[in-house]
């Protein structure tokens, strides 16, 4: 078998407030428990929760929505890390785009096709909401 590819894990939601970091947290605490090469970044400059639990523990900070912070989160796959975290801030898509892309929030080819040139395999892990009141406005009416 050849060496095992690399994974950089994003943690994302379309809002602030749903889980995200306490997902990041949970991961952490599973990769430092397997004793797992892991580099753990905190994408919201603006908050900071992962990096404030783990101020002491080597988590990386930066913030993902400013210009020249964000390429962050690609450089980071240069990291001797098997798997690398990020705990993105709310509604990350657009910021994502400005990396590689053109930055109109939806094309993100460039940013898929470097992960891809590195052998990185991506996994996103979406947090929503439990609240499902704001779609009443879906409802069918039979």
């Amino acid at each position: 078998m050849g060496d095992k590819a690399k994974r950089l894990v994003l943690v994302v939601s379309g809002k602030g407030g749903v889980g995200k970091t306490t997902f990041s947290r949970l991961m952490t605490d599973i990769y430092r428990e397997r004793n797992a090469k892991a580099a753990i970044f905190d994408a919201d400059g603006q908050i900071g929760g992962l990096v404030r639990v783990y101020h002491d523990a080597g988590v990386n900070f930066y913030d993902l929505r400013q210009d020249a912070e964000r390429v962050t989160l690609l450089n980071s796959i240069a990291s001797d890390a098997d798997v690398i975290l990020h705990d993105l801030p709310g509604g990350s898509r657009f910021e994502i785009s400005k990396i590689v892309d053109n930055g109109d929030g939806e094309q993100v080819e460039g940013f898929l096709a470097a992960l891809s040139e590195n052998g990185v395999r991506l996994t996103l892990v979406h947090v929503i909401d439990a609240d499902f009141s704001h779609l009443r406005q879906f409802q069918i009416i039979l």
